[in-house]
């Protein structure tokens, strides 16, 4: 860029004040496939007689909107970092579980006795379901 100032003539280089991005590594091109072919599974063991088909639909049209909208970026070039992707796939994960056994019937309370006898909400349900409600 070249500036003319009283007679003289200013060079200024623009630097840039963040490095270009680097170049996906194969690790981070993997691991959204991974976690897509994690929740395909899982969505298909969930779509299986799950306890209440309507709750179960409740639960997944909205998850697989969102990730069918991530697919949709991704292959237009939006990518996001692994540990992105990783913590995204933390809700999908969740609700597709949640959504096959109903959220109060799944069968993690047992691992969790402290959690369900003080419960801070005073109810009887699972410390799972609890837990779970705070994720949403």
């Amino acid at each position: 860029m070249t500036f003319r100032v009283a007679a003289r003539v200013v060079h200024y280089q623009l630097v840039p004040m963040i490095p270009p991005p680097a170049a996906p590594t194969r690790f981070d091109r993997t691991i959204p496939g991974v976690l897509l072919a994690g929740y395909i599974a899982l969505f298909t063991w969930a779509a299986i007689a799950p306890y209440d088909r309507a709750t179960w639909w409740a639960e997944n049209i909205p998850i697989v909107t969102i990730v069918a909208t991530l697919v949709i970026l991704y292959v237009r070039g939006i990518r996001f970092s692994p540990l992105a992707y990783a913590l995204m796939a933390v809700l999908p994960y969740l609700h597709t579980v949640g959504g096959h056994y109903t959220f109060e019937r799944v069968p993690f309370g047992g691992t969790c006795t402290i959690a369900s006898r003080t419960s801070p909400w005073g109810s009887t349900r699972s410390a799972s379901s609890n837990i779970w409600s705070l994720a949403e």
